[in-house]
């Protein structure tokens, strides 16, 4: 009984100490590092691979990318995500993002929210990737667009970065 209970304590007090350690961790990184991080994760997805929709897929890359210590709501919203400590949204053009950002957008065609995770921007569109853009819940190839043909692809959109969280 002795070493069951030491054991279990054992495994709690271990398990503190990786999770306060990833926690650390993340937050210790730079933001170009968080956002690399990101990008990781969303390159890793084998395309056809389930994503669930793309809110979902972005939240699950996001959680995955940071060890498990940010976990986005899932919150509904078109151009935006909603408030959470762990997002915070960027005022700026969508040439202004960063590799590792989030968009959240209003789409023309069925003014329907997407969601998407930019792998990298250059100097006329950037690369993104993201799931269920054909409606079938998998994760799509990375795909360059163009400002001008994102543009005219959304009615609004919000770009989001994660930051270390306020709490």
């Amino acid at each position: 009984m002795k070493k069951c209970l030491l054991l279990m304590v054992s495994f709690l007090v271990f398990g503190f100490f990786l999770n306060s350690a990833a926690y650390a961790g993340w937050h210790d990184l730079t933001q170009s590092q968080r956002n690399q991080a990101i990008v990781d994760e969303a390159e890793s997805w084998t395309t056809g691979d389930y994503g669930s929709t793309c809110k979902e897929w972005a939240r699950t890359v996001v959680k995955n990318a940071s060890d498990d210590v940010v976990n986005i709501s899932s919150n509904s919203g078109n151009c935006e995500w909603g408030y959470h400590a762990d997002i915070e949204e960027k005022n700026v053009d969508i040439s202004s993002s960063w590799s590792g950002d989030l968009i959240q957008m209003q789409l023309t065609s069925t003014s329907g929210p997407h969601t998407a995770v930019i792998l990298s921007k250059h100097l006329y569109g950037l690369i993104i990737r993201e799931s269920n853009w054909n409606l079938d819940y998998k994760v799509n190839s990375a795909r360059y667009i163009t400002y001008d043909d994102f543009d005219d692809m959304v009615d609004c959109y919000t770009i989001y970065y994660i930051r270390p969280s306020k709490n």
